[in-house]
């Protein structure tokens, strides 16, 4: 399922709120077991999520950084791991130079510092 398709079903905080509670009835076990969330990173993936952040022009949701937090948070509730590979993906996202949110400054020339060489 597309990250599109997706958001015509579930708003994306119902459809966190929705793995978020699955991600509740195993957090305890997985944490004590230790390893890596792999069913639930799968979850994660095909809800659609992951293109929370990025713009509708480029297939993704659009969300602001207010609803990717609010995201965040609701997964922080019942897992920290997760939570935090999630927001760090949508800052990964939106911090690399050739990201989608800085396609606006290809081709601007920066100016250069005072006294640079």
């Amino acid at each position: 399922m597309t990250a599109k398709s997706h958001s015509t079903l579930l708003s994306p905080l119902q459809t966190a709120r929705r793995l978020a509670a699955g991600f509740a009835l195993t957090a305890v076990e997985r944490d004590e077991r230790g390893g890596t969330p792999k069913v639930e990173r799968d979850a994660l993936r095909h809800s659609g999520l992951l293109g929370l952040s990025i713009p509708v022009q480029y297939s993704g949701l659009g969300a602001s950084w207010s609803e990717t937090l609010a995201i965040v948070r609701e997964f922080a509730k019942v897992d920290s791991s997760i939570a935090h590979v999630f927001g760090f993906h949508h800052l990964m996202l939106a911090t690399r130079p050739s990201g989608h949110r800085h396609r606006h400054r290809e081709g601007r020339r920066h100016p250069q510092r005072p006294g640079a060489v």
